[in-house]
């Protein structure tokens, strides 16, 4: 009972999208007071994915192979160039016109909101479209 409510019920930050400015509605800017409600939350939320990502990267970086044994390929460019700049622009962009994080779209899509079903096609072409745009460029 408890996965099917977990699953069928939007979660509590979709129901205050003041919590995190924005949120899942896009409308941060109309609800009264939702600058000062950034606050803990979404530095919770920060820290969390900091505290989970930080070392896991140490260690991937330290490993030669994946767990499945394929070879580890971890991006080795440290410097920021007019590719980075323009990919994040669009990323950036999409992801505030469509007004989802790719994680919740996801979760939404799940829920049946046609809105996710576009945002995530999208976000795949996008995927997709770059895959072939990298190929083309280094010739596998």
């Amino acid at each position: 009972m408890y996965i099917a409510r977990l699953i069928c019920c939007r979660p509590r930050v979709w129901r205050w999208p003041h919590r995190i400015g924005a949120g899942e509605s896009g409308q941060g800017d109309r609800l009264p007071g939702s600058h000062r409600q950034l606050g803990s939350s979404l530095a919770l939320v920060m820290a969390g994915a900091i505290a989970v990502g930080l070392p896991a990267f140490f260690l991937a970086g330290k490993r030669a192979v994946t767990l499945l044994g394929t070879p580890m390929k971890l991006p080795n460019a440290r410097q920021i160039d007019r590719r980075l700049v323009l990919g994040s622009l669009a990323f950036g962009i999409g992801w505030g016109l469509a007004g989802f994080c790719p994680g919740p779209a996801l979760v939404a899509l799940g829920a049946g909101q046609v809105k996710a079903l576009v945002f995530v096609a999208a976000m795949l072409a996008g995927m997709l479209a770059f895959e072939v745009a990298q190929r083309a460029r280094t010739g596998d």
